[in-house]
Protein backbone atom coordinates (compact mmCIF):
# COMPACT_ATOMS: atom_id res chain seq x y z
CA UNK A 1 0.00 0.00 0.00
CA UNK A 2 3.16 2.62 0.83
CA UNK A 3 0.60 5.29 2.35
CA UNK A 4 -0.53 6.06 5.67
CA UNK A 5 -4.30 7.32 4.73
CA UNK A 6 -4.66 3.72 4.09
CA UNK A 7 -4.78 2.97 7.90
CA UNK A 8 -8.19 2.18 8.54
CA UNK A 9 -9.16 0.95 5.81
CA UNK A 10 -10.76 -2.94 5.18
CA UNK A 11 -9.30 -5.74 3.27
CA UNK A 12 -10.27 -8.99 2.20
CA UNK A 13 -8.49 -11.65 2.38
CA UNK A 14 -9.64 -14.80 1.28
CA UNK A 15 -13.51 -15.11 3.28
CA UNK A 16 -11.89 -12.66 5.88
CA UNK A 17 -12.09 -8.94 6.48
CA UNK A 18 -9.26 -7.42 8.31
CA UNK A 19 -8.43 -3.93 9.30
CA UNK A 20 -5.54 -2.30 8.23
CA UNK A 21 -3.73 -0.49 11.50
CA UNK A 22 -0.29 0.40 10.55
CA UNK A 23 1.72 0.34 7.43
CA UNK A 24 5.21 -1.12 8.00
CA UNK A 25 8.37 0.12 6.49
CA UNK A 26 10.18 -1.73 3.81
CA UNK A 27 11.83 -4.78 4.82
CA UNK A 28 12.92 -7.50 2.93
CA UNK A 29 15.85 -9.26 4.30
CA UNK A 30 17.58 -11.88 1.48
CA UNK A 31 17.82 -14.76 2.11
CA UNK A 32 14.39 -14.82 3.86
CA UNK A 33 15.33 -16.31 6.55
CA UNK A 34 12.06 -15.72 9.12
CA UNK A 35 10.23 -17.84 6.61
CA UNK A 36 9.99 -21.35 5.61
CA UNK A 37 13.46 -21.88 3.85
CA UNK A 38 12.24 -24.78 2.57
CA UNK A 39 11.03 -22.59 -0.14
CA UNK A 40 11.09 -19.18 -1.60
CA UNK A 41 14.50 -18.76 0.19
CA UNK A 42 15.25 -15.78 -2.19
CA UNK A 43 12.28 -14.36 -3.87
CA UNK A 44 9.40 -13.50 -2.67
CA UNK A 45 7.83 -10.73 -0.09
CA UNK A 46 6.12 -10.55 2.70
CA UNK A 47 2.46 -8.50 1.83
CA UNK A 48 0.66 -8.63 5.37
CA UNK A 49 1.54 -8.87 8.70
CA UNK A 50 -1.33 -10.29 11.02
CA UNK A 51 -1.27 -9.42 14.54
CA UNK A 52 -0.59 -13.55 16.42
CA UNK A 53 -3.75 -13.14 18.70
CA UNK A 54 -5.66 -11.96 15.09
CA UNK A 55 -4.00 -15.11 13.50
CA UNK A 56 -4.79 -17.80 16.15
CA UNK A 57 -8.74 -16.56 16.65
CA UNK A 58 -8.93 -16.48 12.76
CA UNK A 59 -8.05 -20.37 13.07
CA UNK A 60 -5.24 -19.13 10.32
CA UNK A 61 -3.55 -22.26 8.22
CA UNK A 62 0.14 -22.94 9.37
CA UNK A 63 2.91 -22.96 6.70
CA UNK A 64 5.46 -24.15 8.87
CA UNK A 65 5.60 -27.57 10.82
CA UNK A 66 3.21 -28.13 13.68
CA UNK A 67 5.05 -30.41 17.20
CA UNK A 68 2.71 -31.59 19.45
CA UNK A 69 3.85 -33.91 22.30
CA UNK A 70 1.57 -35.45 25.71
CA UNK A 71 -1.91 -36.71 25.98
CA UNK A 72 -5.61 -34.97 25.76
CA UNK A 73 -7.28 -32.05 24.13
CA UNK A 74 -6.67 -30.94 20.26
CA UNK A 75 -2.98 -30.98 20.06
CA UNK A 76 -3.04 -29.40 16.84
CA UNK A 77 -4.54 -26.40 18.25
CA UNK A 78 -2.71 -23.36 18.44
CA UNK A 79 -3.49 -22.49 22.29
CA UNK A 80 -2.63 -25.52 23.25
CA UNK A 81 0.11 -25.51 25.85
CA UNK A 82 1.53 -29.03 23.91
CA UNK A 83 2.09 -27.76 20.66
CA UNK A 84 4.91 -25.79 19.60
CA UNK A 85 4.77 -24.14 16.01
CA UNK A 86 6.18 -21.11 16.32
CA UNK A 87 10.00 -19.64 15.51
CA UNK A 88 11.17 -16.72 17.62
CA UNK A 89 13.82 -14.30 16.68
CA UNK A 90 15.58 -12.00 19.34
CA UNK A 91 17.93 -9.44 18.74
CA UNK A 92 21.03 -9.33 20.97
CA UNK A 93 23.76 -6.47 21.55
CA UNK A 94 26.23 -8.39 22.82
CA UNK A 95 27.72 -11.59 24.26
CA UNK A 96 27.05 -10.21 27.70
CA UNK A 97 23.09 -9.88 26.67
CA UNK A 98 23.29 -13.00 24.96
CA UNK A 99 24.37 -14.96 28.48
CA UNK A 100 21.45 -12.91 30.30
CA UNK A 101 18.74 -14.21 27.64
CA UNK A 102 19.97 -17.85 27.39
CA UNK A 103 20.13 -18.01 31.55
CA UNK A 104 16.11 -16.71 31.61
CA UNK A 105 15.48 -19.03 28.69
CA UNK A 106 17.01 -22.13 30.91
CA UNK A 107 15.54 -21.22 33.95
CA UNK A 108 12.12 -20.76 32.23
CA UNK A 109 12.79 -24.61 30.79
CA UNK A 110 12.85 -25.70 34.20
CA UNK A 111 10.12 -24.14 35.62
CA UNK A 112 7.71 -25.71 32.60
CA UNK A 113 9.30 -29.32 33.06
CA UNK A 114 9.15 -28.63 36.99
CA UNK A 115 5.50 -27.99 36.40
CA UNK A 116 4.69 -30.89 34.05
CA UNK A 117 4.27 -29.39 30.28
CA UNK A 118 7.85 -30.32 29.66
CA UNK A 119 8.76 -34.05 29.38
CA UNK A 120 12.41 -33.40 30.02
CA UNK A 121 14.80 -30.60 30.99
CA UNK A 122 16.73 -29.58 27.37
CA UNK A 123 19.32 -27.77 27.25
CA UNK A 124 18.84 -24.08 25.94
CA UNK A 125 21.02 -23.29 22.86
CA UNK A 126 21.48 -19.88 20.90
CA UNK A 127 21.61 -19.74 17.47
CA UNK A 128 23.20 -16.59 15.77
CA UNK A 129 21.70 -15.96 12.21
CA UNK A 130 24.61 -16.62 10.06
CA UNK A 131 25.61 -20.02 12.21
CA UNK A 132 21.45 -20.89 11.57
CA UNK A 133 22.00 -20.17 7.59
CA UNK A 134 25.01 -22.61 7.05
CA UNK A 135 23.67 -25.26 9.18
CA UNK A 136 20.11 -24.83 6.92
CA UNK A 137 22.62 -24.74 3.75
CA UNK A 138 20.64 -22.21 2.43
CA UNK A 139 24.20 -21.27 0.39
CA UNK A 140 23.89 -23.59 -2.64
CA UNK A 141 26.85 -25.42 -3.59
CA UNK A 142 27.79 -23.81 -7.14
CA UNK A 143 28.06 -20.99 -5.32
CA UNK A 144 30.68 -21.76 -2.92
CA UNK A 145 32.39 -23.56 -6.08
CA UNK A 146 31.86 -19.68 -7.79
CA UNK A 147 34.11 -18.27 -5.03
CA UNK A 148 36.68 -21.22 -4.61
CA UNK A 149 37.19 -20.32 -8.93
CA UNK A 150 37.49 -16.77 -8.28
CA UNK A 151 40.23 -17.23 -5.63
CA UNK A 152 42.14 -19.36 -7.87
CA UNK A 153 41.45 -17.00 -10.47
CA UNK A 154 42.78 -13.74 -8.21
CA UNK A 155 45.98 -15.74 -6.82
CA UNK A 156 46.85 -16.68 -10.72
CA UNK A 157 46.34 -13.08 -11.73
CA UNK A 158 48.19 -11.82 -8.48
CA UNK A 159 51.48 -14.50 -9.35
CA UNK A 160 51.31 -12.89 -12.55
CA UNK A 161 51.15 -9.57 -11.91
CA UNK A 162 53.95 -9.94 -9.29
CA UNK A 163 56.68 -11.81 -12.20
CA UNK A 164 55.29 -8.92 -14.81
CA UNK A 165 56.41 -5.93 -12.49
CA UNK A 166 59.74 -8.02 -11.55
CA UNK A 167 60.57 -8.44 -15.20
CA UNK A 168 59.64 -5.08 -15.94
CA UNK A 169 61.87 -3.28 -13.35
CA UNK A 170 64.49 -5.66 -14.22
CA UNK A 171 64.66 -4.59 -17.69
CA UNK A 172 65.21 -1.03 -16.64
CA UNK A 173 68.16 -1.47 -14.47
CA UNK A 174 70.72 -0.04 -16.76
CA UNK A 175 68.19 2.52 -17.34
CA UNK A 176 68.05 3.20 -13.51
CA UNK A 177 71.76 3.09 -13.19
CA UNK A 178 72.37 5.93 -15.72
CA UNK A 179 70.03 8.01 -13.82
CA UNK A 180 71.47 7.27 -11.04
CA UNK A 181 75.27 7.90 -12.43
CA UNK A 182 73.43 11.28 -13.04
CA UNK A 183 72.70 12.42 -9.65
CA UNK A 184 69.52 11.42 -9.20
CA UNK A 185 68.91 10.27 -5.33
CA UNK A 186 67.73 6.10 -4.92
CA UNK A 187 64.41 7.93 -2.78
CA UNK A 188 63.34 9.99 -6.06
CA UNK A 189 63.40 6.12 -8.36
CA UNK A 190 61.98 4.25 -5.49
CA UNK A 191 59.09 6.98 -5.94
CA UNK A 192 58.50 7.19 -9.45
CA UNK A 193 58.52 3.16 -9.73
CA UNK A 194 56.23 2.65 -7.18
CA UNK A 195 54.30 5.66 -8.79
CA UNK A 196 54.45 3.76 -11.86
CA UNK A 197 53.33 0.94 -10.03
CA UNK A 198 50.42 2.51 -8.49
CA UNK A 199 49.21 3.58 -11.86
CA UNK A 200 49.21 -0.17 -13.21
CA UNK A 201 47.08 -1.05 -9.99
CA UNK A 202 44.53 1.73 -10.76
CA UNK A 203 44.15 1.04 -14.58
CA UNK A 204 43.84 -2.84 -13.16
CA UNK A 205 41.68 -2.31 -10.73
CA UNK A 206 39.32 -0.37 -13.22
CA UNK A 207 39.32 -2.82 -15.60
CA UNK A 208 38.40 -5.27 -12.78
CA UNK A 209 35.26 -3.52 -12.23
CA UNK A 210 34.29 -3.36 -15.94
CA UNK A 211 35.00 -7.45 -16.07
CA UNK A 212 33.42 -7.62 -12.42
CA UNK A 213 30.29 -5.80 -13.90
CA UNK A 214 30.23 -7.95 -17.09
CA UNK A 215 29.97 -10.91 -14.94
CA UNK A 216 27.90 -10.63 -12.68
CA UNK A 217 25.32 -8.80 -15.12
CA UNK A 218 25.42 -12.63 -16.74
CA UNK A 219 24.97 -14.11 -13.43
CA UNK A 220 21.73 -11.87 -12.45
CA UNK A 221 20.93 -13.26 -16.60
CA UNK A 222 20.96 -17.08 -14.71
CA UNK A 223 17.33 -18.70 -14.06
CA UNK A 224 18.39 -19.41 -10.48
CA UNK A 225 16.02 -17.66 -7.08
CA UNK A 226 19.54 -15.99 -6.02
CA UNK A 227 20.89 -14.80 -9.33
CA UNK A 228 19.32 -10.95 -8.82
CA UNK A 229 21.15 -10.65 -5.72
CA UNK A 230 24.42 -10.83 -7.21
CA UNK A 231 25.81 -6.95 -7.46
CA UNK A 232 28.52 -5.09 -6.21
CA UNK A 233 27.77 -2.01 -3.66
CA UNK A 234 30.12 1.07 -3.38
CA UNK A 235 32.09 -0.22 -0.61
CA UNK A 236 32.94 -3.63 -2.51
CA UNK A 237 33.93 -1.40 -5.83
CA UNK A 238 36.00 0.72 -3.17
CA UNK A 239 37.52 -2.17 -2.10
CA UNK A 240 38.43 -3.52 -5.01
CA UNK A 241 40.29 -0.53 -6.40
CA UNK A 242 41.94 -0.63 -3.19
CA UNK A 243 43.14 -4.23 -3.00
CA UNK A 244 44.21 -3.70 -6.31
CA UNK A 245 46.49 -0.78 -5.75
CA UNK A 246 47.87 -2.38 -2.94
CA UNK A 247 48.73 -5.36 -4.15
CA UNK A 248 50.43 -3.56 -6.77
CA UNK A 249 52.30 -1.73 -5.13
CA UNK A 250 53.04 -4.95 -2.84
CA UNK A 251 54.27 -6.72 -5.51
CA UNK A 252 56.86 -3.95 -6.82
CA UNK A 253 57.79 -2.78 -3.52
CA UNK A 254 61.03 -5.58 -3.73
CA UNK A 255 61.83 -5.41 -7.25
CA UNK A 256 62.10 -2.01 -7.32
CA UNK A 257 63.88 -1.61 -4.27
CA UNK A 258 66.77 -4.21 -5.69
CA UNK A 259 66.74 -2.10 -8.91
CA UNK A 260 67.45 0.84 -7.28
CA UNK A 261 69.91 -0.52 -4.71
CA UNK A 262 72.60 -2.22 -6.73
CA UNK A 263 75.60 -1.12 -7.75
CA UNK A 264 75.49 1.82 -10.24
CA UNK A 265 79.08 0.86 -11.82
CA UNK A 266 78.00 -2.80 -11.64
CA UNK A 267 74.94 -2.79 -13.17
CA UNK A 268 76.25 -0.08 -15.89
CA UNK A 269 78.62 -3.02 -16.82
CA UNK A 270 76.20 -5.84 -16.70
CA UNK A 271 73.72 -4.35 -18.68
CA UNK A 272 76.69 -3.28 -21.32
Amino acid sequence: LGQAGEVGRQLQLGPRVFKIIGIARDWAPMPRFHTDLQKDTFKGQDDFYIPLHTAIDSRLSVSSSMFSWGQGGDANKMESPSTAWLQLWVYLEDHAEQGRYAEQLQSYVDQQADTGRFERRSPVRLEGLEDYLIRRQVVPDDVKLKLALAIGFLTVCMVNICALLFSRFIKRTHEVAVRRALGARRVDILAQLCTESLLIGVFGGLGALIVCQVGLSMIRGQPEDYAALAHMDVTMGAGTLAFACLSSLAAAALPAFRTASGRVAMQIKVAE
